[in-house]
């Protein structure tokens, strides 16, 4: 009787160890199946995003030149004309030649502290400029995003040159002028000339023949002061 029932408590507690286990696989299973899920998403996310995203992996201590491109979105494809079939596999030195080497510095510096880095670039074979973003979602690996900026430069590029020159003339402002002659005001230049000139008639022919004559009249005269 006292074996049957050592017998039997075994059994309970195999039993009840056996129902523990298939709640901790079934659990695993469940987490497994929302961890698919979930990369589903985010791979569809990655894929859609307007964004180009690239994928790099490397060895332990390789810097990024030695990484190879293991992924990349069809938004990487468009905006920056690489095609995906022919660079995926390829190491970073090879589809990136003309980088900067601040800017390598800078991603290696990601792939070392795992510490974000971003900067811009001008790229030839599209003529447009591009902010960068990387960082590190595992290590040995880089992911880069891709953001075309071109409009946005050229309107810093067009901010600056109204900010320092005429409109009418293209020749430099008074804004420009005061900068400068702060900058090369120092012993070395010396002697500093400064040359003033004034345009004859010019209030004559405006009233005789309109602002619009007189505009013309100064291009020509400002053509004269950059061909000399």
């Amino acid at each position: 009787t006292s074996a049957n029932l050592e017998l039997q408590a075994c059994l309970e507690e195999m039993v009840t160890s056996d129902e523990e286990l298939k709640n901790q696989y079934d659990q695993i299973v469940e987490y497994d199946k929302k961890l698919s899920l979930s990369e589903e998403k985010y791979k569809a996310l990655i894929i859609q995003m307007q964004l180009g995203m690239a994928l790099y992996e490397g060895q332990e201590n390789d810097d990024i030149t030695q990484y190879q491109l293991i992924d990349a979105n069809n938004s990487h494809e468009l905006l920056t004309g690489y095609k995906n079939t022919d660079i995926l596999g390829k190491y970073f030195h090879e589809i990136h030649t003309k980088l900067k080497s601040i800017q390598l510095e800078k991603l290696n510096h990601t792939i070392k502290t795992g510490e974000p880095s971003r900067y811009e670039r001008y790229q030839e074979n599209t003529d447009k400029f591009y902010e960068i973003i990387a960082y590190r979602p595992k290590p040995n690996q880089l992911a880069v995003i891709v953001n075309d900026i071109t409009k946005r430069k050229l309107a810093e590029e067009e901010l600056n040159y109204i900010s320092y020159h005429d409109q009418l003339t293209g020749l430099y402002n008074r804004r420009f002028f005061e900068q400068e002659l702060i900058r090369i005001d120092y012993e070395k230049n010396y002697p500093l000339t400064v040359t003033m000139a004034d345009i004859n008639g010019l209030k004559l022919i405006n009233d005789s023949f309109g602002h619009a004559v007189g505009d013309e009249y100064i291009k020509k005269v400002a053509k004269v002061l950059i061909d000399g």
